[in-house]
């Protein structure tokens, strides 16, 4: 079912159990890439909708990711669910450490109802290469607006690499 989240009620899904939540919303009002409105950008009310589901539906555990700006909201979040019995954490995680054929840094907030929350472990020492990941090998990736969200900085990858951040644009 397609719904728009902005007025879907997250009451429909009361009657059954909901073990977890993982809210992943538009980056484009806070990321370096996109228009950086921030608050201003009709879009940023997305990044509010992740904890009003969690509080409906008080559902085990929660995930919460997008671009490091919004850290300090994940931090106000974690305040409201640990006001309502969740344990949480949250900080800046590095893809490439869990397994993400990708360079790229995200803010995190993780919450859980049955136990402490901690740093999650690292997946691996050796970052994943786009090719592993796509199957194929031999390309180089081109960035549409450079490495690390500098537009002057156009990054090039192998395939024997991680990826930089990307978009529909590459």
């Amino acid at each position: 079912e397609l719904a728009d989240l902005t007025a879907y009620p997250p009451e429909r899904f009361a009657a059954s159990r909901v073990e977890g939540i993982v809210g992943s919303p538009t980056c484009r009002p806070f990321s370096r890439a996109g228009n950086q409105l921030g608050y201003a950008d009709p879009r940023a009310v997305l990044s509010r909708k992740p904890l009003q589901w969690v509080k409906a539906l008080r559902p085990r555990f929660a995930l919460f990711e997008q671009v490091p700006s919004v850290l300090g909201l994940w931090e106000a979040n974690a305040i409201e669910l640990e006001a309502i019995g969740y344990s949480t954490w949250t900080g800046i995680v590095r893809a490439e450490r869990y397994g993400v054929p990708q360079t790229r840094r995200r803010a995190v907030l993780l919450a859980r109802l049955d136990g402490a929350v901690t740093l999650p472990m690292s997946t691996t020492c050796t970052p994943s290469a786009m090719a592993d990941a796509l199957g194929w090998s031999g390309a180089e990736l081109v960035s549409n607006y450079g490495t690390g969200g500098d537009p002057k900085a156009r990054g090039r990858r192998t395939m024997d690499r991680p990826a930089f951040t990307m978009t529909g644009k590459c």
